[in-house]
């Protein structure tokens, strides 16, 4: 219920809130403090958390005209020498940062560390590519 409340409040997600409540369920007790832990009923171990990670698929990156996204293109990438092809998948660019807008409001919203957000937003990733 808090989950699809933050997401609507942003307008635009990349995934599902159903997608970012199983991410927020994979973070372990360790990753987001107890308290968060209690309120979000974690109970994931980092060993199962590992496994997640490493042996299911998931996209490095997204297109950068998915809703939600904010891309962060290398300066080289937007202000190349005049007539040198411009890319328009930030996913094939090298020193591209891309920030998963719901995963940073999920983690303020439960009062943990938005240096967490590439974390679960990898997850959310995860679980999208192989569950729903």
């Amino acid at each position: 219920e808090e989950v699809d409340r933050v997401c609507k409040e942003l307008k635009a997600t990349f995934l599902g809130s159903d997608v970012y409540w199983a991410a927020l369920r994979s973070l372990t007790a360790e990753q987001v403090g107890e308290e968060a832990a209690r309120h979000l009923g974690l109970d994931i171990t980092e060993e199962q958390q590992r496994l997640l990670l490493s042996t299911l698929c998931s996209p490095a990156r997204v297109s950068w005209r998915a809703p939600g996204i904010r891309t962060t293109l290398p300066r080289k990438a937007v202000d190349g020498p005049p007539g040198e092809a411009r890319h328009d998948d930030a996913a094939e660019l090298e020193g591209v940062t891309q920030e998963d807008l719901a995963a940073v409001a999920l983690l303020t919203h439960f009062g943990v560390s938005a240096e967490l957000a590439p974390l679960l937003a990898r997850l959310a990733l995860t679980w999208r590519h192989n569950s729903f």
